[in-house]
């Protein structure tokens, strides 16, 4: 008889366990999964395994109000979460650290604290191998189901993508939370590779929100993965900048010392 309750244990947990899978898996739909997937393999993620990464380049603005020379600028990632940038400026060097759902900029030993609707394209958005496995790791990123558009000469897989907001958080941060996350990743539907990044960016007034894109050009091998050496970014259907790599070092020695308050 002491058995008994062993294997109604069980039964119970199979069930629960059978209940629980369609909620899980209802965050990220198989269909997107699979094209996810295949563009994971497309980017070479399936044969090497990203940690962390450090990059440089020259980001050159293309509004016409504030054209100006390149600046330098370089980047950290760890752990595919932090984000630090520093860029050279005539005031001396500005550092930006981006984590998960905020962030800082350091410029003149002032520090200004960046909510989540200011950190939107200052994380992992320039880096498509980094920003898949994020997608398709994090279980608070919810992903849709695909759209297929067939241009001339192209096809083109769409998914639509949010993230969830932090427990507890009320509705109205919910909704802003929500809004400030949602994004679009086109996929080329012959190479597997990503295209293009929709999303949105809150530039000045946190009351304000604006459409932004940011493209994905000229692919290139990094010690196994591909990266695209030029990324342009579109705010408001206007070029907004470009930056062009000119080192991406995959898997780089980096400090936790570089993204510490």
């Amino acid at each position: 008889m002491r058995e008994r309750p062993t294997i109604l244990k069980i039964i119970w947990l199979v069930w629960l366990l059978a209940s629980l899978t369609p909620l899980v898996s209802a965050q990220k739909n198989p269909q997107s999964l699979d094209l996810l997937r295949e563009s994971e393999r497309a980017l070479g993620l399936d044969r090497v395994e990203v940690r962390t990464l450090s990059a440089s380049g020259a980001l050159t603005r293309l509004d016409s109000s504030k054209a100006a020379a390149p600046v330098n600028v370089e980047f950290k990632v760890i752990d595919l979460e932090r984000v630090r940038w520093e860029f050279d400026t005539p005031q001396g060097p500005s550092v930006t650290i981006v984590n998960r759902n905020g962030g800082w900029n350091l410029t003149q030993d002032k520090r200004t604290a960046l909510p989540v609707g200011r950190i939107s394209g200052l994380g992992l958005e320039r880096f498509p191998p980094l920003l898949l496995l994020r997608i398709i790791r994090s279980a608070d990123v919810r992903v849709m189901a695909p759209e297929t558009h067939q241009n001339p000469g192209a096809v083109r897989h769409t998914i639509r993508l949010h993230r969830l907001a932090p427990p507890g958080a009320a509705p109205e941060v919910r909704d802003g939370f929500r809004r400030m996350t949602s994004a679009e990743l086109v996929i080329d539907a012959e190479t597997s590779l990503p295209l293009l990044l929709r999303y949105r960016e809150q530039p000045s007034d946190w009351r304000i929100d604006v459409q932004a894109q940011i493209e994905f050009k000229h692919y290139k091998a990094v010690d196994g993965l591909l990266f695209p050496t030029t990324v342009i970014r579109t705010r408001g259907g206007v070029l907004f900048d470009r930056l062009d790599f000119g080192q991406i070092r995959p898997n780089a020695p980096v400090s936790e010392s570089d993204f510490a308050p």
